[in-house]
């Protein structure tokens, strides 16, 4: 998946670049490919019923969920569960890739 992964992301780069601080990247199934400058945040977010689970593809940041943080890096995972308040911030030097699922 990860090779499936990177190969969309080269031909949506092609496409879609630097558009703003939070690129969502392409479709995937029930997730969203999302690349995080440097430096920004996805922003606060809560589902009230659903949980958001983010895999992170490549790059180094913090996780805040409901005032918690916690670094995370490629290979790493969050669950955030429904009713959390929670972001993902790029304290890298580079662009944080992750997929992020909704269910």
């Amino acid at each position: 998946m990860i090779k499936y992964i990177q190969q969309q992301m080269l031909q949506i780069e092609k496409y879609n670049k630097n558009r703003g601080d939070v690129l969502i990247m392409s479709a995937f199934e029930n997730g969203k490919l999302v690349r995080i400058h440097s430096g920004s945040s996805n922003g606060y977010r809560r589902h009230a019923a659903i949980e958001d689970i983010s895999f992170i593809i490549s790059g180094t940041g913090k996780a805040i969920c409901n005032g918690m943080e916690s670094i995370i890096s490629a290979g790493a995972y969050k669950i955030f569960k429904g009713g959390s308040d929670y972001r993902i911030i790029n304290t890298g030097n580079e662009d944080l890739v992750m997929i992020s699922y909704i269910q």
